[in-house]
């Protein structure tokens, strides 16, 4: 009798005896397959049991007894490590770790001097590179090292300014740039730094301290206006330049919108646009004299003489009853014989030789003549200025920098201005009168100009403002024209009161006065139904 062969392994499944198997005896008979199954499944167990509660020896597969062992240079799977070996296998890596810090890997070199990666490190090359630059002396053409220099006159080129030369710069620049109280010219919404807009405008002296002082010790800016709107001038060319028209242009083409300040210009002078002298083919005269500005004179010329003198043949002659010969001795100036009236006369007459019967004027043998009456002329076009083409600069004054010399003299020069003004004064004990005042006359006529014309205005202490006129209103035959007039100047704020007086009244059948229908600060329009002119004086009043 034979035992059955156990195998360690773990039997999923015992087979079960069926009624009808067969009984078949042997290792692998029905009746021994399920008993070796179990078998199998026991000692499977046992194994189990063994590896997991019995001690046994420790290997790389299970856990149990295993021994310690102090080397550090052993390759046994069965052992253990003690602390001394863990202590001596530190201390090694310690000093392995500290080795690796200190070296570089050669990928980790760099000889650029340019780089700029973090990951490498630059080698003895490339720092040498890096001295040769810094040590090398800058110049005009090579970066390099240079020395800061503190001066601002230096000649140097090798040297840098340092923070202090250029600080003194500015002080020098601030000192003998463009100095205080200079008026520049900007582009027009250009506002400077350290500038005040040259508007006659006053400005505060604790402020702008020494713009006070190179202002003259005022604070009263300057009121810089370049227009020369209303300037005239000739031209040799049709191609008239921009900002001009011609003269006789003017009633046709300015308004208040298209040349605001030549139509206030005109208006200030003759009231209205229609008073304005058209220049057409007359002579332009110089003012003076008795002369005027505006003033329009007819054509004249200077008078012409002759005489027929026969004083010089003696008394034997009767009135033209003398030789030709005689003609220069006795026709003078523009008087001359008039061959188509002589006469052969008989011969008791210095044997019939030809007299004159009549005699004609002739200018041409005085003057040289034309069909027209003209001095010497060069034609050009006469044209006023319209507009000014500096509308897109405005002037500025430097308000902020330094004032040099503040409060020091000059004796020379203050000896010669005190001498030029004792100069040009009087005495103290001088008495003046308007007589020492050579251009008084001119002044005051100048001053009141405006007073004295047909059209003009006056601005009150009070502040009312008074506005006169003469006007000529266009016939409206019954159905009424409409007259616009302008004001010689703008209303501020409102027109008061407006009289109207007839100056010259043509049509006495006038059945209806004229009277105001539009009103403005501006001016007015007066309506009128005679079928005549109407000529009438008006007066406005307002503020």
């Amino acid at each position: 009798m034979a035992g059955l062969n156990e195998t360690n392994k773990w039997e999923t499944e015992i087979y079960r005896i069926e009624e009808n198997d067969p009984v078949h005896g042997g290792e692998d008979g029905i009746t021994n397959k399920p008993l070796k199954q179990l078998a199998n499944r026991t000692k499977y167990l046992k194994a189990e049991v063994e590896k997991r509660y019995i001690a046994q020896d420790a290997s790389t597969e299970q856990k149990g007894l295993v021994q310690l062992d102090s080397s550090t240079d052993s390759d046994a799977e069965d052992k253990a490590a003690t602390p001394k070996a863990v202590n001596v296998v530190k201390a090694l890596v310690i000093a392995v770790r500290n080795a690796l810090n200190n070296y570089i890997p050669n990928s980790k070199k760099s000889n650029a001097d340019n780089s700029s990666s973090s990951h490498t490190i630059a080698t003895s090359y490339a720092l040498k590179k890096v001295r040769d630059i810094a040590t090398t002396r800058a110049t005009d053409t090579t970066a390099g090292q240079t020395v800061l220099s503190h001066k601002i006159n230096g000649t140097d080129k090798s040297k840098a300014a340092s923070e202090f030369a250029l600080g003194e710069l500015n002080k020098e620049i601030a000192t003998k740039g463009l100095p205080v109280g200079s008026v520049m010219g900007f582009v027009n919404g250009y506002r400077p730094n350290g500038y005040l807009l040259a508007n006659g405008s006053r400005f505060d002296p604790q402020t702008y301290p020494d713009l006070y002082i190179a202002n003259g010790n005022s604070d009263v800016l300057p009121n810089v206006n370049l227009s020369n709107i209303g300037m005239t001038s000739f031209f040799f060319t049709d191609d008239i330049p921009a900002g001009w028209i011609p003269v006789d242009t003017i009633q046709d083409v300015v308004t208040s919108s298209s040349y605001p300040e030549l139509y206030k210009y005109l208006i200030e002078k003759y009231g209205n646009l229609s008073n304005v002298p058209r220049v057409e083919d007359r002579y332009v005269r110089n003012a003076g004299d008795n002369l005027n500005v505006g003033q329009v004179q007819g054509d004249a010329i200077r008078n012409i003489t002759g005489e027929i003198d026969l004083t010089t043949l003696g008394g034997g002659n009767q009135f033209l009853e003398f030789g030709a010969e005689y003609n220069e001795q006795v026709f003078k100036g523009a008087l001359a014989p008039q061959p188509s009236k002589w006469s052969h006369w008989s011969d008791d007459q210095n044997n019939g030789i030809h007299v004159p019967r009549g005699f004609k004027f002739d200018a041409s043998r005085v003057v040289p003549t034309a069909n027209e009456n003209r001095p010497k002329t060069l034609v050009l076009k006469f044209c006023i200025k319209a507009q000014d083409m500096l509308d897109g600069i405005r002037f500025w004054v430097k308000a902020f920098g330094v004032v040099e010399n503040t409060g020091s003299m000059d004796a020379g020069r203050l000896a010669q201005s005190i001498q030029s003004v004792r100069a040009e004064k009087a005495d103290i004990e001088h008495t003046h009168s308007y007589v020492d005042i050579t251009d008084f006359k001119t002044g005051v006529a100048n001053a009141y100009q405006h007073l004295l014309q047909e059209h003009g205005w006056r601005k009150n202490p009070d502040g009312f403002i008074e506005q006169w006129g003469k006007t000529v209103l266009n016939p409206g035959s019954g159905y009424g024209t409409e007259n616009p007039i302008n004001f010689p100047i703008t209303f501020p704020n409102q027109v008061l009161n407006v009289v109207m007086s007839y100056a010259l009244m043509t049509d006495k059948r006038i059945t209806q006065d004229p009277v105001l229908s539009a009103l403005s600060e501006t001016g007015m329009t007066i309506r009128q139904q005679s079928d005549r002119n109407v000529i009438v004086y008006w007066r406005a009043i307002g503020r």
